[in-house]
């Protein structure tokens, strides 16, 4: 046996000499290599494996150790009892193993490695795979859903159930409760919109999804979508507010309108805001177009927005000076149209994520806006308080007439027709003196509900973008406490 081993390794060395000569290079040599198993001995300090010729083979101590096979169940005993009682075990481990079956589906992607343990594993976890498995084996026996107490509910107070006899006639009672609670809740809520200041939700869910419209489609669009050349514009400085408001309106802001950043020298006293009229300033206003806003920055739309803001503030209070404005507050808007066109383009184009700094100057805007209905308000309450003492005194005044003419009749029904028609005249001019027919359309106005909405509703579609919009829902909270005094109700 040992010479025929000899012969066929002889024969193969022959065969590797001779294959190795027809290639042109040096005799091939077979390098013999030992392995030795590895097992738990290695990780103690046992005998190292030999090196592997493959350089891809991972060295064995980086191998996940082998786990020993789960114990076999005995099935020795033949008792029947037992016997059943083992398929009842059979049966709940098949229903356990369906159970955590459908919690791994509806687990995540595993992505740690978790030890296979036995599920009576009472031990101390040695290793994050381990750790990990109890985690998971506590988990599939926690609740999944929770309920915390409410300290502040109401607690149904407990019924004694009814007699049979009885029952027919406390079940009708007991939907004739629920029926006027609901028709009673009913009743407060409409109580409540109808004395609310605040305009209607659906009103202001339209006018937000308008607004996400065409905030949507200026964002889509760019400067080489305009349909006609664009014209050269150059816009202020971002600190200049006076150039802001000379921009918007073509003309220079009045003095002491504007509010400079830039800090005041030393001993220099503010100027007075000057008496102005409102509308020689709004008439020859800069319109909002598609060029200028996709032009602007977010800084410039921010100091735009500022310098409205105060523009409006000053406006609203020049509006009560009669001699400048002839105007009264009811034939007016609480905006006026170029304001409003402005602020509504420029929140068009606002970013819609603001930092607290940002967020806080938007506020202001809208705050401001609600100082403007306010100041509306009261200003129409003062007017057609105004207006009906002015009436009683018209009413009183004619009843005056009335008996001074009787009087100078003396009950004389042949008095000449003449007389009569002077005294006519003269009555109609002391009437048109205590009451004209512009105090009776002002009184109209001031009255009519329809009047206070086209006045109102640009600067409330303006306050619901910003509450809505950016999420400031606590200002409409904020403006309904403010409007509820009876003089701007």
């Amino acid at each position: 046996m040992a010479s025929v081993a000899a012969g066929a390794a002889g024969a193969a060395g022959a065969a590797g000499a001779a294959t190795a000569a027809a290639v042109g290079g040096p005799p091939l040599r077979r390098k013999m290599v030992s392995y030795e198993h590895y097992d738990d001995e290695n990780a103690d300090g046992g005998p190292t494996p030999a090196p592997s010729s493959s350089a891809q083979q991972d060295h064995p101590r980086k191998r996940q150790r082998r786990q020993p096979p789960p114990p076999e169940a005995d099935h020795i005993d033949q008792d029947e009892n037992d016997v059943g009682s083992n398929d009842g075990d059979h049966d709940d481990d098949k229903k356990k193993d369906k159970g955590s079956s459908v919690e791994a589906e509806q687990r995540p992607n595993q992505g740690l490695p978790v030890a296979d343990l036995p599920r009576d594993f009472n031990g101390t976890p040695v290793s994050g795979d381990e750790y990990l498995f109890l985690v998971r084996r506590e988990a599939e026996h926690a609740p999944r859903f929770t309920r915390a107490h409410n300290p502040y509910g109401q607690e149904e107070p407990e019924h004694e159930e009814p007699d049979d006899d009885d029952a027919p006639s406390s079940s009708r009672s007991a939907s004739n409760r629920k029926q006027a609670q609901q028709q009673q809740q009913q009743q407060q809520q409409q109580q409540k919109e109808e004395s609310g200041s605040l305009p209607d939700p659906i009103w202001r869910q339209y006018q937000l999804q308008r607004f996400e419209a065409m905030r949507h489609t200026l964002q889509n669009t760019s400067l080489a979508d305009a349909p006609h050349p664009l014209k050269p514009l150059s816009l202020p400085e971002d600190s200049d507010r006076e150039s802001w408001f000379r921009f918007i309106h073509n003309k220079p802001p009045p003095p002491g309108l504007i509010r400079s950043d830039r800090a005041p020298k030393s001993g220099a006293i503010p100027d007075e805001p000057a008496h102005f009229n409102i509308n020689a300033l709004v008439d020859s206003g800069r319109t909002p177009t598609f060029d200028i806003l996709l032009r602007l920055s977010q800084p410039q739309i921010r100091i735009m927005l500022r310098v409205l803001a105060d523009t409006i503030a000053r406006f609203s209070q020049a509006a009560q000076d009669r001699d400048h404005n002839a105007e009264h507050t009811a034939q007016r808007d609480v905006l006026t149209p170029l304001h409003a066109r402005w602020i509504f383009s420029l929140l068009t184009v606002l970013d819609g994520h603001l930092i607290s700094d940002h967020l806080d100057e938007l506020r202001n805007v809208a705050r401001t806006i609600m100082y403007s209905i306010t100041i509306d308000r009261f200003s129409i309450y003062r007017d057609k308080s105004d207006l009906e003492a002015a009436h009683a005194y018209h009413l009183e005044q004619q009843a005056i007439r009335q008996v001074e003419r009787e009087h100078r009749r003396g009950g004389d029904p042949d008095k000449d027709e003449e007389k009569e028609e002077e005294e006519e005249e003269e009555e109609e001019e002391e009437e048109d003196f205590y009451w004209t027919e512009e105090h009776d359309e002002l009184y109209d106005r001031c009255v009519c509900p329809l009047n206070r909405i086209r006045r109102e509703g640009p600067a409330w579609m303006l306050i619901t973008l910003v509450t809505s919009f950016w999420a400031q829902h606590d200002l409409l909270e904020e403006a309904d406490r403010q409007l509820q005094a009876p003089e701007t109700r």
